[in-house]
């Protein structure tokens, strides 16, 4: 807003209701002018021009020496904040105990996670786990060593996780652990963005950034998490399996993949075995 602007709008987009606020500088000081809270589905643009007829029917004097008379409102500037659902990640690993440490880190980063292991998924429901459209990153992994109930399933979780990459480019892939080493001797990932191994305690990357490096934190987990389902929304559940959040905090250095081209070895070719 220039410096010569004497009023703007303040507008807050909620999921439910739509705030609306006209705010003016009077006498050195900025005001409330007026305000008001509509359904969602309800035109910003309506709400802002009634809120500009309120203060010129209500302080025409007022109206005139903010320049808001005769519609003026709609052309004030805005401030805005808007909420959006929060984004979905799909925690995978070849075991059950691995999907706590994993799950609880990405949740204190603000996701919502939905889960699923290899004891419980065979590759090809896996796979199907993975493409779900309401799914927006993955974050796949293991222990730091990998754990010897872990070990003979990493290579055919990193094909899973390959596969789905290779389906769906614009996917973000996050590997962590001893996931990440087995993926990348395999070269599962070779057409992807070259992996860059973090150091441990790194953050989980927020859920509007994409293509960001995680890594879990501590030592690996010794609890089973609870079974159970936690849908993205209303009515919504997660394709097969996922499991509720544990509260042990683990981990281990990650590694991040983004893109996507050939991932040998993916679960299309175990079809017929």
């Amino acid at each position: 807003m220039s410096g010569a602007g004497r009023a703007f709008v303040a507008l807050d987009r909620g999921t439910a209701t739509l705030a609306v606020a006209l705010v003016g500088r009077i006498a050195g000081r900025w005001r409330l002018l007026a305000s008001l809270a509509v359904p969602a589905g309800v035109e910003s643009e309506a709400a802002v021009a009634l809120l500009g007829l309120t203060v010129e029917r209500t302080d025409p004097d007022l109206a005139a020496e903010l320049h808001l008379d005769g519609g003026a409102a709609l052309a004030l500037p805005r401030l805005v904040a808007e909420t959006t659902p929060t984004p979905t990640l799909a925690v995978v690993g070849v075991t059950e105990r691995a999907l706590g440490p994993l799950g609880a880190v990405a949740e204190r980063a603000g996701w919502r996670t939905w889960r699923a292991s290899m004891e419980r998924l065979d590759p090809l429901a896996m796979l199907r786990f993975l493409l779900d459209e309401r799914v927006e990153a993955i974050l796949a992994g293991a222990g730091d060593p990998a754990g010897a109930d872990e070990r003979p399933g990493l290579a055919e979780l990193a094909a899973v996780v390959a596969a789905a990459g290779e389906r769906r480019p614009d996917l973000p892939i996050v590997l962590a652990g001893g996931l990440a080493a087995v993926a990348e001797r395999l070269s599962l990932f070779a057409g992807r963005r070259p992996m860059v191994p973090t150091g441990s305690g790194t953050p989980v990357p927020e859920p509007a950034t994409t293509g960001a490096t995680v890594a879990a934190e501590g030592a690996e987990p010794d609890a089973t998490p609870e079974a159970g389902a936690e849908p993205p929304d209303a009515g919504a559940e997660p394709p097969e399996a996922s499991a509720e959040p544990s509260e042990v905090s683990a981990g281990s250095s990650a590694s991040e993949t983004s893109g996507a081209t050939d991932a040998p070895g993916t679960v299309a070719d175990r079809e017929g075995s």
